[in-house]
Formats: C-alpha cells, sequence, structure tokens
C-alpha cells in the first residue's frame, strides 16, 4: 500500500479568523491527473482524502521524482485561519529534518489562491492499518515502533513543536534497508509552536482526537503543550499491545468521563 500526508483531528473546529498576508482563495477546484502546479508538479492521482485536504500522487517535472501533495478542501481555501493552519502544517515538518518526521520539501499556491504542501512520498503503510491487520502486536515490536515515535517527539519538542495529534493513523511504517518498520510521524496539521502565543486556539476550542487527547486538551486546550503528545505516546503503545485503545469513541464527553473514572479492566490484567 502506498499512502502520504495525513488528516487533520477529527474532533472540534477551528473558527474563522483573519489573517494577514496570506493569500486566500476566491474559487477552487479539485485537481486531476495531468495537470500541473506551478509549472513544476504534475498531478498523477488522487492517494488520499482527510478533514482538511486532499493528497495527490505528483511527479516533479524536472527530476522525475514522485512526492505526495496536498491541497486545501475547496471550502476551507476562503478562510484565513484555516490557510494559516494548513501552512503550519509545512512549517512545522519543513524545519525539524529527522528521520522519523515526514519530510515537507516545497509549498505554495495554485493559480486559483488554494494553498499546497509537498512531502516525500511514502510506500507502506499507517500503523492502525497494520494493527486492524494483525491485531495485537509483539512487545519487541511494539517497543520498535514506540521509540522511533519517541524520538520524532523528542526533536519537536526541542524545537518547540507540539504534535498534539499523535495516533496510530498519523504513524507511518515504511520500509528503509534491513528495517521493516522505519516509522514515519505524519501530519502536524494541529500542531502548535509552544513559542508564540498566535498558535494557541482559543479557548472552548478543541483539537485532536478524543482516544489519543490528554485530559489537559479536553479541559483546558490552549493550554496544552508537548506534554500531551507523551500521553498520546502511552495510547499509542497500549493499542499496539492491546489491539485497542483504552477508551473508544469519538464523544469527547464520553472520553472525560472514561478518564476521571478507573482505568479499564483490561489495562489491569
Amino acid at each position: 500500500m502506498a499512502c502520504a500526508g495525513g488528516i487533520a483531528g477529527r474532533a472540534g473546529r477551528v473558527p474563522a479568523k483573519p489573517t494577514a498576508m496570506i493569500p486566500v482563495a476566491s474559487s477552487a477546484r479539485d485537481l486531476h491527473p495531468g495537470d500541473v502546479i506551478d509549472g513544476r508538479y504534475r498531478v498523477l492521482g488522487k492517494l488520499a482524502e482527510g478533514g482538511m485536504g486532499t493528497v495527490y500522487l505528483a511527479e516533479h517535472m524536472l527530476i522525475r521524482r514522485r512526492l505526495a501533495l496536498k491541497l486545501l478542501h475547496a471550502e476551507l481555501a476562503t478562510d484565513g485561519w484555516m490557510v494559516h493552519r494548513f501552512l503550519n502544517e509545512a512549517a512545522a515538518a519543513g524545519t525539524l529534518g529527522h528521520p522519523h518526521i515526514i519530510e515537507s520539501t516545497d509549498m505554495g499556491f495554485t493559480r486559483d489562491g488554494v494553498p499546497y504542501i509537498v512531502f516525500e512520498y511514502l510506500e507502506g503503510c499507517l500503523l492502525l492499518e497494520e494493527i486492524r491487520r494483525v491485531g495485537r502486536l509483539p512487545l519487541r515490536r511494539a517497543l520498535v515502533i514506540a521509540r522511533q515515535v519517541a524520538s520524532a517527539l523528542e526533536a519537536a519538542h526541542q524545537a518547540q513543536i507540539a504534535h498534539l495529534d499523535l495516533k496510530s493513523d498519523n504513524v507511518f511504517l515504511t520500509h528503509r534497508g534491513n528495517a521493516l518498520d522505519h516509522v514515519k510521524l505524519i501530519d502536524f496539521g494541529i500542531s502548535r509552536f509552544m513559542t508564540v502565543d498566535f498558535e494557541r486556539p482559543p479557548q472552548g476550542i478543541l483539537m485532536g482526537t478524543p482516544e489519543f487527547m490528554a485530559p489537559e486538551q479536553i479541559t483546558s486546550p490552549e493550554t496544552a503543550d508537548g506534554r500531551a503528545d507523551v500521553y498520546a505516546l502511552g495510547v499509542l503503545l497500549y493499542e499496539m499491545l492491546a489491539g485497542r485503545c483504552p477508551f473508544e469513541s469519538n464523544d469527547v464527553r464520553w472520553s472525560t468521563a472514561c478518564w476521571r473514572s478507573r482505568p479499564s479492566s483490561e489495562s489491569r490484567r
């Protein structure tokens, strides 16, 4: 399987807020095979579609390198705040240069003014897909994957970037040399530069995936930082070993009630 990029968090929304000095599209359209972006990227087909954008397989016309091109959804491209959040993903991924973080190589705008991000093209599968395929992962394999995710988070946190949406469908497993489970952390769509107040969401706005959200992401989301990623890593490790999350629901209120009560019975076995 081949996939690249990711999807935005499923819970909550980002409020409309104008952002200065960012072009905003007056109209937008989907891309089709053969379309050329910025005179150098030729679209080959669609790879995936998520909450914020659609990911296309593309080829650099000069060097013939295959890449993943992520285009913001048309209905979001007229919202300056959403454009800012989208481009924030390129800024976060592009500044880290870590072997376990997806590489962002370019960003720009289509002729319609719609923003796009170019990522390295990955071949393999999402960790979520692997868990669904095999069920519980062996302890040794789970630890190998978790260590690589932890390494990626450490690099992000040292750069003062919190991912804030770590989950099994934002962890990509690919191959590198003899390593069969080479991890790439993807989708920095709701990541936050922790030293910039502008990056903090307004009070009451929830961003993330309920099953992996730390308590503070729910009770006081404006204060969430890299420690929320450490919590999510614990949930991720549990999911790999148990074949399921400790608490499973898309309802934030239900998840809140779960972690405020005692741990699940399975975790004590």
